[in-house]
């Protein structure tokens, strides 16, 4: 991995004093990507990751299971500030030809911001191809308050994906493989939550029955 400072940066600027850090913008060059950013905690938090054709691999480090790595190359921002009841973020970012999960892709698109502890999924989309694919859209609640609750309300919907991207998570108490499409709705409320789907399994083996 090959890194250096942008033009004109000569270093990474701190600031800091009594309750209050500022990381001062600044302008990475990572192999043939950059990063760009900055960042303010005071009383208040406020910072901003911009990412160009950044590959995946630099975090590896990070993450010891293989099975929840996203491999590609990154464009996109992430971005931070505090809200009024809770440390609020903004998600927008594409990643090319990669894999997650074992599952490769042409494009994984990520656009999802969390505001007053409830997550709203714009848009999760993995592309492979014109066969798989996944479609994530959404709102939910983090914390369920019975005086004012807010019922989830997300779906994912499927088209010919190998189910293993699935079962690769759960207990190995049976063996189930297949090709997945449909609809999977998640509703009610964090303490009792509804699910609907309208599934349909192509190819499916389970326990060796065909």
């Amino acid at each position: 991995i090959e890194f250096t400072l942008g033009e004109g940066v000569d270093l990474l600027e701190l600031e800091w004093g009594e309750n209050e850090l500022t990381l001062k913008p600044f302008e990475f060059h990572v192999n043939d990507g950059i990063l760009t950013g900055y960042l303010t905690l005071t009383d208040e938090i406020d910072g901003l990751l911009k990412i160009s054709n950044i590959g995946t691999d630099i975090l590896d480090f990070l993450i010891s299971d293989d099975r929840i790595k996203i491999k590609g190359q990154v464009f996109g921002e992430l971005s931070i500030t505090s809200g009024e009841y809770s440390l609020d973020y903004a998600i927008d970012l594409a990643i090319k030809n990669g894999e997650v999960a074992s599952q490769s892709f042409d494009e994984l698109i990520i656009s999802t911001f969390y505001r007053d502890s409830i997550l709203h999924i714009d848009d999760i989309t993995l592309i492979d191809g014109d066969k798989t694919g996944i479609q994530i859209f959404g709102v939910v609640p983090h914390y369920f308050e019975e005086s004012d609750p807010i019922e989830i309300d997300a779906i994912i919907n499927m088209k010919e994906v190998d189910i293993s991207i699935f079962t690769q998570f759960i207990p190995d108490w049976f063996a189930l493989e297949g090709v997945v499409s449909g609809d999977l709705n998640f509703g009610g409320y964090p303490n009792n939550t509804i699910f609907d789907f309208d599934l349909s399994i192509e190819n499916g083996v389970f326990e060796g029955l065909k």
